[in-house]
């Protein structure tokens, strides 16, 4: 669900001059590349290499609330650092990837206050674990393929250009939430008028999150990823026992994008009255023939 309004990319070998300065005005991207630079110098004798190394960080603020028949049902802010790291050994031809044994660990979840000490450490540990489960990865791969006579010779990874992206981190998530939840229980209110509707919510999902990423090729990338939607979802039984579906979506990039509570309460009426035309629609009839795609 990235959605970036505008950017600018540069492709270079290295970095541009301005970086060391953007890097240090953001604590997780210093804590990111400092850390990055000391895991490119991790080597054990008796393990491979890291070739390639990366850290990405999904900074994720979001608003989310559920009403049903004109109660509130959910109304929870949420906000998560989720990481995601990849360490790879070996080289780009053959490294630790692309087998059966290749499965990485899970992690926790990323600092939400910008400790420089507390998000290295957190990625000194994940990238010790990734590299020792990689190292163990390679090793059982190189064993398996022995017993092949002809293997695939297919590289498994690709050196690219490094790119740079960099745009503004997005703010703190700010949400009228009185006003939303006022909308929300308006608009499934609507749903009582119709008692053939059995199960009905309205759902509504606010995201403001920044996404972090750089690794040891040089590719540094921040962008913004803004989603807000609204999902009117309704289910009933026909009169023959079979259960009918109808939902509505809204969707934009802002809360300011999405349409006013009249439009939205609109919306659920017209989901309530067609589901309600479901329940009393005759069954279709049966066909065995030629179907045209």
């Amino acid at each position: 669900m990235l959605l970036p309004i505008s950017f600018s990319i540069i492709s270079l070998p290295g970095f541009s001059a301005d970086l060391p300065n953007q890097i240090a005005h953001d604590p997780q991207f210093q804590a990111m590349s400092d850390e990055l630079a000391r895991s490119r110098t991790l080597e054990l004798s008796t393990l491979d290499k890291p070739y390639f190394v990366q850290y990405a960080v999904n900074d994720n603020q979001e608003f989310v609330a559920t009403a049903s028949l004109g109660g509130l049902v959910v109304s929870d802010f949420v906000h998560l650092r989720q990481p995601v790291l990849q360490v790879r050994v070996g080289d780009y031809s053959f490294d630790n990837t692309n087998s059966v044994f290749s499965k990485d660990p899970r992690f926790g979840i990323f600092p939400l206050d910008d400790d420089y000490r507390t998000m290295r450490g957190n990625l000194w540990l994940w990238t010790d674990l990734l590299y020792k489960t990689a190292s163990d990865q390679i090793a059982r791969k190189r064993a398996v393929l022995r017993e092949i006579v002809d293997p695939d010779k297919t590289p498994d990874f690709a050196h690219v250009t490094p790119a740079q992206i960099l745009q503004p981190a997005v703010g703190d998530l700010k949400v009228d939430r009185a006003r939303w939840e006022d909308t929300l229980r308006s608009a499934s209110a609507v749903f009582v008028g119709f008692p053939s509707v059995t199960s009905s919510n309205l759902h509504l999902r606010l995201i403001s999150s920044t996404y972090r990423m750089l690794n040891s090729e040089g590719t540094i990338v921040r962008t913004p990823q803004l989603l807000s939607e609204l999902n009117v979802n309704a289910s009933a039984f026909a009169l023959d026992g079979s259960r009918v579906w109808n939902h509505a979506f809204v969707t934009a990039l802002t809360p300011d994008h999405l349409p006013p509570s009249a439009q939205l309460i609109a919306i659920a009426r017209t989901t309530a009255a067609e589901t309600k035309a479901l329940v009393e629609a005759p069954a279709g009839e049966d066909y065995a023939g030629p179907v045209l795609f």
